[in-house]
């Protein structure tokens, strides 16, 4: 992720929580409350959960370390299972692989099919 789209996914994330404390508070306490008075302590929770190695994703966003040890399984692949296998070990890793490029959307369904049907 380039630094720009890592400020804006940041942006977005502290955008959500700022929003939920605020709602949270104002319906514990029956008033309205600004969200701008949340967007530190929005911030200091999506440090410090980034600080503690959890990775939040948008929607349809893919975690590549995730992305990447499907690769490795399907990569290793035991060449002593039934045939069928042996053929779709390089294309169920192109498949994974596919799945963490941003044109994502265009990668060849493993099936052969596309991608949402």
């Amino acid at each position: 992720m380039n630094v720009d789209a890592m400020i804006k996914h940041h942006q977005a994330v502290t955008e959500v929580i700022t929003h939920a404390m605020s709602d949270y508070a104002s319906a514990a306490t029956g008033t309205s409350w600004n969200k701008t008075c949340f967007a530190f302590e929005a911030d200091a929770i999506l440090c410090a959960l980034s600080r503690a190695g959890f990775r939040i994703l948008g929607p349809d966003d893919l975690d590549e370390k995730t992305v990447e040890r499907c690769v490795e399984v399907a990569a290793a692949t035991d060449p002593e299972k039934p045939a069928n296998w042996l053929h779709r070990r390089e294309e169920i890793a192109a498949a994974l692989r596919a799945l963490s490029s941003p044109d994502r959307a265009d990668a060849p369904h493993p099936s052969g099919g596309d991608r949402h049907g």
